[in-house]
């Protein structure tokens, strides 16, 4: 909705603004607010247990800024000058919040590689597009009203604009939950040692050397005889259960024990099997994604990327090689 609101103010240059109960000044109020709503939706996907806290009332700052601005009815300032500081403005925080935003995001998608074997639909990168197309529409509208500032309505940036509200909307309705409903479990995965720091993780062992030994036989014997790795659904709270470890536990287990990601340790797994499958000329009536699926995987993208990743082959070039063989 607030999208809209940037065709609504080239729609309002067409028609007489007295008939109408939105001004121009609320439209502006909203967009001056998109960054910052955009942000605090990031924020709150990447930690839903995330509290404001006093310098939240930063956030507002846009909202003393219309104030202040809007003292041009007085005309102590000119309707140029006061255009130039809100375009100014409205970029600035257009470029702050934005580079925040993306900046979390990348910082979420190295979080979640520590719980989930699967990364594809809970990695925000839908989010990282639209900060590029904000970023690209911020330059090529201060280069219009610079240059080509004409009354009438541009059919370019607001066809972009279009596209980004159906984008969204499609992509926020798909988004899957990232973390589990319970407050204690997903308190436990937001507070996985996110340091990467080896040497201060040293020193705050969470298990002796011959308890992590114990720990990673135990462990690695789960996986060749249970093979929970075929779960597609599987991740770090789910296979602690299995082993009776806290997910902080197995994650130290993982990291320290393996020297892998969550994400790293089961797929390694995954594309073992997936490439035993590949290779054996009874699973010719498999498909790709047939394979993907017998492998744990729960789409065709995932093991894709996964496979070439670990293997550097496609799977279908990979099932090519072999069969030569």
């Amino acid at each position: 909705m607030i999208w809209a609101t940037f065709w609504l103010d080239d729609v309002l240059d067409f028609i007489l603004i007295e008939d109408i109960n939105v001004s121009y000044s609320h439209l502006l109020l909203a967009q001056l607010f998109i960054p910052i709503i955009f942000y605090v939706s990031v924020v709150f996907y990447t930690n839903p247990d995330y509290q404001f806290k006093n310098k939240s009332l930063l956030l507002l700052i846009p909202l003393v800024y219309l104030i202040l601005t809007s003292l041009k009815h007085y005309n102590w300032i000119s309707v140029a000058f006061y255009s130039f500081l809100i375009i100014s403005f409205l970029l600035l925080l257009g470029i702050v919040y934005t580079v925040k935003s993306f900046l979390i995001i990348t910082s979420h998608q190295q979080n979640i590689l520590k719980f989930s074997a699967e990364s594809t639909e809970i990695n925000l990168i839908w989010l990282k597009k639209i900060i590029l197309g904000i970023l690209v529409i911020s330059f090529v509208s201060l280069v219009y009203n610079i240059f080509w500032n004409e009354n009438k309505l541009n059919i370019f940036i607001n066809s972009i604009f279009l596209l980004i509200v159906f984008y969204t909307g499609y992509h926020a309705l798909k988004q899957k939950e990232i973390y589990p409903s319970s407050q204690t479990e997903r308190s436990e995965l937001l507070n996985l040692d996110t340091s990467a720091d080896e040497e201060e993780r040293e020193k705050r062992k969470l298990i002796t050397d011959s308890d992590l030994r114990e720990l990673k036989n135990k462990l690695t014997t789960l996986m060749d005889l249970q093979k929970p790795y075929l779960n597609s659904e599987l991740n770090l709270i789910t296979l602690s259960t299995m082993i009776n470890l806290t997910p902080h536990h197995l994650s130290y287990v993982i990291n320290q024990g393996f020297n892998e990601n969550f994400f790293q340790f089961i797929n390694k797994y995954r594309v073992e099997k997936a490439k035993q499958l590949l290779t054996d000329k009874d699973n010719l009536h498999l498909s790709i994604l047939g394979i993907a699926f017998e492998a744990g995987f729960n789409s065709k993208t995932a093991f894709n990327t996964t496979f070439k990743k670990i293997t550097g082959f496609t799977p279908t070039e990979f099932r090519k090689k072999s069969s030569r063989l």
